[in-house]
């Protein structure tokens, strides 16, 4: 019995080896190939391009984001955010979104692990997400344009809830992760672009399933399940509310955007 269990867990462990390097050769790969993209800013885009690299030299400067004029509350401030901090890692910006676009992808894998098993499946499908051309597209990866993250921070936001969803019934320290980097991701996800409403359906779904498994299957009780799911919503929250503040100062708006 002791054998059995002994090679199981070495068997378990070379599969575990096995993903890791072959996640790691698909992502140098697709870094490698990310090389060859050109950037492409247009300078004279003011509320694109322009807009994005002058507030994210004013929170350099610590001036939050700068001056105001019509543009200062047009769009969420997330990406400029990013800017400043890539910035200051001495990374390029494309660069710095390749990674995080491959983080996002891994993460989706990593999520999916309870339901699927086999590693051949979720090397493949970490193949599928990461080699999207939409990743190295004209315009979307190429230029300063909130594009650049944003199916990335899409992916990782539902990696993080499908993630937490699939593992309720785990201790703590198996679940923290996942609630962290549902409440960080979506966070980053609600203050980049305006539309962010239509992530609330799919979220709505995957609580559905949380309630699935806590009432039907028993999984774990109800008390862990809502302080897990109510974690990431709080993050969210105080994201909102600090942005908020911050434009209040300087602006005089308590509001995160302002169309």
């Amino acid at each position: 019995m002791k054998f059995e269990l002994n090679t199981r867990e070495k068997k378990s462990s070379l599969l575990a080896a096995w993903f890791w390097l072959a996640a790691a050769v698909l992502i140098v790969i697709k870094l490698l190939l990310a090389r060859g993209m050109t950037f492409n800013g247009i300078g004279y885009m003011a509320a694109d391009d322009q807009l994005f690299i002058h507030q994210a030299t004013s929170i350099l400067q610590g001036d939050w984001l700068g001056n105001y004029n019509y543009l200062t509350l047009f769009k969420g401030p997330f990406y400029p955010l990013f800017i400043a901090c890539i910035a200051l890692t001495g990374i390029p910006l494309l660069t710095a979104q390749q990674l995080l676009y491959a983080a996002a992808c891994l993460a989706v894998c990593l999520a999916l692990v309870p339901l699927i098993r086999h590693k051949v499946f979720l090397v493949l499908l970490l193949a599928i997400l990461l080699f999207n051309p939409m990743s190295v597209t004209n315009t979307v990866a190429t230029r300063v344009l909130r594009e650049g993250i944003y199916p990335a921070l899409t992916l990782l936001s539902l990696a993080g809830a499908i993630g937490l969803v699939l593992r309720l019934e785990k201790p703590l320290k198996h679940r923290l992760i996942w609630m962290l980097l549902t409440g960080f991701a979506l966070s980053a996800f609600w203050l980049t672009r305006e539309e962010r409403i239509w992530i609330l359906p799919v979220l709505t779904v995957l609580a559905g399933v949380a309630a699935y498994r806590v009432w039907i299957e028993k999984s774990t009780n109800w008390r862990t399940a809502l302080v897990s799911l109510a974690i990431p919503g709080l993050m969210l929250g105080a994201a909102i509310l600090t942005i908020s503040s911050l434009n209040l100062k300087h602006y005089g708006v308590f509001c995160d955007h302002r169309i």
